[in-house]
This record gives structure tokens, sequence and C-alpha cells, in this order.
């Protein structure tokens, strides 16, 4: 794919393959993109999968097609809370689908109330959450913590 001056701020994120990442506070951010470069007549809907493993804390993307979706001049396309699982699938044909370039996607996390504020100044506030995209239909590669965990 063509290199863009936003790439350097963005982890690539592969076809199939989970990414494990954490915040460690309200202030933290992570970012992340995914490359598609699909063929017209061979188009794929694009999957992606958010595993929030925080009891208390949610993330939320912000998601846009080759702009910055962190900055007031960029701006995301659309976004999405998680808690607990959450599956966002782009579709062929919406409006946010593109089947050539680059998706943006900004993860921050949500404090929702002064409670949680006060509260986490006596707990681990870190924001754990698990990522991964697909193009739907593609084999998927597993991640060998989650399985080794239900044993």
């Amino acid at each position: 794919m063509e290199g863009n001056s936003l790439d350097r701020y963005y982890q690539l994120l592969y076809d199939g393959y989970p990414s494990v990442g954490v915040l460690h506070n309200e202030l933290a951010i992570d970012r992340y993109r995914i490359e598609v470069n699909m063929e017209p007549g061979f188009e794929k809907a694009i999957v992606i999968d958010v595993i929030d493993d925080n009891v208390d804390n949610d993330v939320m993307l912000f998601i846009s097609f080759r702009k910055d979706p962190s900055t007031d001049e960029g701006g995301s396309d659309f976004s999405v809370t998680t808690h607990g699982n959450k599956q966002l699938k782009i579709e062929v044909g919406s409006e946010n689908y593109h089947s050539k370039g680059t998706y943006y996607i900004f993860v921050a996390p949500i404090n929702e109330s002064i409670l949680q504020e006060v509260y986490r100044f006596f707990t681990d506030d870190y924001y754990h959450y698990t990522i991964k995209y697909s193009l739907e239909g593609s084999f998927e590669f597993l991640n060998y913590d989650l399985l080794t965990q239900s044993q």
C-alpha cells in the first residue's frame, strides 16, 4: 500500500491476527490502521472485533478512512463504544465501505462517572482490550492465550 504520513503513528493490524491493547489511564490512547486492497468483484465486508476485558471501564473506537480520527481536522467517520465483546461490520456498498485504502482507528478510554474517578485512585485503572480485524470469510488466527484460559 502507498504510505501516508499518518502511518508512522498508527500500528498496522493484520487480517485475522488479534492485538492486545492496554491503556494506563483516561488520557492514554492507542492508534491502529487497517490497509485493504480488494479488486472489483472480490470485495468482502470488513469485520472489526473488540473484546473489552474491563469490568467497570469501557473503550471507544473512532474510525475514519484516509484521515486522522483523533483530530478536529480529520474527525471520525463513525465510532463505537465497547462493553464486553463488540463486533463492527463495514458492509460492502455501505456509506463507510472502501475496498482500497487505509482505515485509521483511534482507541480511547471512557470514564463515565465521578464515582469511577474517585474509585480509580484506589484500584488498577488500566483499560485492557483485544482488537482484531478480518475480511468476511477469511481465515482467522486464534489467540493462544484465550485458548489456554479455558482449559
